[in-house]
């Protein structure tokens, strides 16, 4: 083994080796994590070498084959069986990359694993690439889609996730012994993400949040009209909509956010230890940030009841209906008529709120680069370039983020209203 320098237009180092199990020489990028010092390289080196013993253990005991015989679907169906706690969300995801990969082998002839080299893995990547946009199929099966125009291309943000799934059970199937002629070099090459522009953040201007919060409470306020008539309706969405704002994290961890996860810690400091999508915890703490919040949640705490189970109690379709309804623009209410079809909140998403939670904490300096970057789950360079300038409307002396954007009344009415409601017993949902 050796390690390559930079030459010519190439400004990354590289080890240089033999393959064990394919013989071909071999050269791989050295991350650059890895790349920083001489230390830093011998080390990536000295790992690189012991993979390569183990393997070539392997081949001399025989334990790689390269004539597995096994189809393509059953091997991927052995990945679902040996993996069966993905959460519900992420088996979409593996889904859609595995049902393309099967396409694929279908559409190359592809029989057996025995096939998929790198040039087979590098055609799988292009048929990714390649495949267009899908619509649902008025009137079809779940899951029923049809193809859109073929010059109409996905996103690359869509593509990027897809190929990190299949990566993901490449992997797999290459460490089980299912995938004998790829090497994980191989894997890394065909699942690198493709290019993606990176739009500057758009966050909400103060009085679009105030706008999006009274909104919300309009149409919290005909929920309970209609509670008291005896109909049963939706959960209430404007409590859920400030926590997403003065949280600042994503609306699916805000759905599954459970009370044993939030921690009351004194008078004033509250600790929200959630799992992110790195699969580490993080424990966010908005004493100094948001003093509303901590209310916000003793008074939804009286909604449920106890301090056990899911903290909001709604679910993902019932965020996005609701999300539909404070946006699109409302026609005239007719007497009688219950709650309104829509409340004209300007158009925004649960990430637009995330944005702006984040913009507004970096423009009124209640962190600096390095707590956001713990706070929100990015890295301290980009909490700085983006998060740490200036903001439309906000001031740098506000104290909290509700003073920041200016909400403080608008809150305050959402937690007397959530009070009431646990108090009055409306807590049913639909």
């Amino acid at each position: 083994m050796s390690l390559l320098p930079p030459t010519g237009d190439r400004t990354s180092w590289r080890v240089k080796y033999r393959d064990p199990e394919t013989g071909k020489e071999t050269r791989r990028t050295i991350p650059a994590k890895f790349a920083g010092s001489a230390e830093k390289r011998a080390r990536f080196a000295a790992a690189i070498s012991r993979d390569i013993r183990t393997r070539a253990a392997r081949v001399a005991a025989g334990e790689l084959r390269t004539d597995v015989g096994v189809t393509v679907a059953d091997a991927v169906a052995s990945y679902y069986d040996e993996n069966p706690n993905h959460g519900a969300s992420y088996i979409v995801e593996l889904r859609r990359a595995t049902g393309r990969l099967e396409a694929w082998a279908e559409f190359a002839g592809v029989d057996t694993v025995d096939e998929i080299d790198r040039g087979a893995l590098m055609k799988f990547a292009g048929f990714v690439k390649r495949a267009p946009k899908h619509r649902v199929v008025k009137g079809g099966s779940a899951g029923h889609y049809a193809s859109r125009d073929k010059r109409e291309r996905r996103a690359p943000v869509t593509i990027n996730g897809e190929l990190t799934a299949a990566g993901t059970v490449l992997y797999w199937l290459r460490d089980a012994n299912l995938l004998p002629k790829a090497t994980p070099e191989d894997i890394a090459r065909a699942t690198k993400h493709i290019s993606a522009p990176k739009d500057e953040p758009d966050p909400l201007k103060p009085a679009e949040v105030r706008e999006v919060l009274r909104a919300a409470i309009e149409r919290d306020a005909d929920l309970v009209e209609r509670a008291r008539d005896g109909e049963r309706v939706g959960p209430p969405i404007a409590g859920f909509v400030a926590y997403v704002l003065l949280t600042g994290i994503r609306a699916a961890q805000a759905r599954a956010l459970t009370w044993d996860r939030v921690n009351f810690d004194g008078d004033t400091r509250i600790k929200i230890t959630r799992a992110s999508k790195t699969k580490k915890g993080r424990t966010m703490r908005f004493n100094d940030v948001s003093p509303k919040l901590r209310e916000l949640l003793e008074a939804q705490a009286l909604v449920t009841g106890s301090k056990s189970g899911l903290v909001w109690g709604v679910t993902s379709a019932q965020t996005k209906r609701a999300l539909e309804r404070l946006v699109d623009t409302p026609g005239p209410k007719k007497r009688g008529a219950g709650m309104r079809s829509a409340y004209g909140a300007p158009e925004f998403t649960w990430q637009k709120l995330r944005v702006t939670s984040r913009s507004a904490c970096g423009a009124a300096q209640l962190m600096d680069a390095d707590r956001m970057a713990r706070h929100y789950g990015h890295s301290p360079q980009v909490a700085f370039e983006h998060y740490a300038g200036d903001m439309p409307g906000v001031s740098a002396d506000a104290s909290s983020l509700e003073e920041a954007l200016g909400i403080e009344a608008e809150l305050d009415e959402i937690i007397t209203a959530t009070t009431a409601r646990a108090r009055g017993g409306l807590r049913s949902v639909g």
